[in-house]
């Protein structure tokens, strides 16, 4: 690949990007990342605009999960009947199972929120869990891409076209 970006994720959107081929060993973790966009005040994005990158492969170094969190939520039911569930934290080995398993069949990102390495969010929708978020440390991250796919969606949507 030849273009990259190192230790700054503020330069992308990944916001209905899909990860998939995630590998985790260690404390490095890389995946394989579809419709992710490159903001257009990013040094590695020649156009003028948001573009969005045919493919990127991103490599966290130091990856580290804090804590895996499944939202709580409430239904009413035309019945009469409610269901409750309180929000779930998970810490440690269980944390670190539960992310595994949900991405072991990729996942749809709708934020990556890495402004500080120390304490990052990743909010991701999965094939067995329909919604969760995972707050994360790391030491450095890698993105690493070949080519653009054209302007990203949100140039358009910010047009109103």
């Amino acid at each position: 690949m030849n273009r990259y970006s190192s230790s700054n994720l503020t330069e992308f959107e990944f916001h209905d990007a899909w990860a998939e081929e995630i590998h985790w060993e260690g404390d490095v973790l890389t995946c394989r990342v579809k419709q992710c966009s490159l903001h257009a005040n990013a040094l590695e994005n020649p156009y003028s605009q948001d573009m969005e990158l045919n493919e990127a492969v991103l490599t966290f170094s130091g990856f580290q999960i804090k804590e895996y969190c499944l939202p709580g939520w409430e239904a009413s039911f035309p019945n009469g009947k409610a269901a409750v569930h309180p929000e779930q934290r998970f810490v440690g080995t269980e944390a670190k199972q539960r992310f595994s398993q949900a991405a072991t069949e990729g996942l749809w990102l709708k934020d990556i929120s890495a402004g500080d390495p120390t304490k990052s969010t990743l909010e991701a929708c999965g094939r067995t869990e329909p919604y969760f978020s995972v707050t994360f440390s790391f030491r450095q991250v890698l993105v690493e891409w070949e080519s653009f796919a054209g302007p990203a969606w949100q140039v358009n949507f910010r047009s109103g076209s």
